[in-house]
């Protein structure tokens, strides 16, 4: 795979979901009923027009929360769909991902640009 937030992530593999509330409600039959490990990125926040939360990459930012999950490659271009909807601004790219203190790479659904996008209050930690 390719490093960067422009490279295209392998399919299938570990997504990471930020927005698990919001994801899960959306991808219900699609996502695995295991909920996966704890993870987090380091990235900005932000909430979309339509109420979704979205996350731009960033080394230096604070880290936001989320779930690793496992999926299969067939699960993919429907996640693909759902998570990154149709004109909801979001594109899945790869991202670095800590998980019981080891970094590894995922998937996850990043905001594409983010100029009507409205940045989230968050804590450093």
């Amino acid at each position: 795979m390719r490093r960067g937030l422009t490279a295209q992530p392998d399919p299938g593999g570990s997504i990471f979901l930020y927005d698990t509330r919001s994801l899960r409600g959306e991808a219900e039959g699609w996502l695995p009923e295991d909920p996966g490990r704890s993870a987090s990125v380091r990235a900005r926040l932000f909430r979309g027009p339509r109420g979704r939360l979205g996350i731009v990459p960033d080394p230096t930012a604070p880290w936001v929360r989320g779930r690793l999950i496992e999926v299969t490659p067939a699960q993919m271009p429907v996640l693909d769909f759902v998570l990154g909807g149709v004109g909801a601004g979001l594109v899945r790219r790869p991202v670095d991902v800590v998980v019981s203190l080891r970094s590894t790479r995922a998937s996850a659904w990043v905001i594409e640009d983010a100029r009507a996008w409205r940045p989230v209050k968050q804590e450093r930690t």
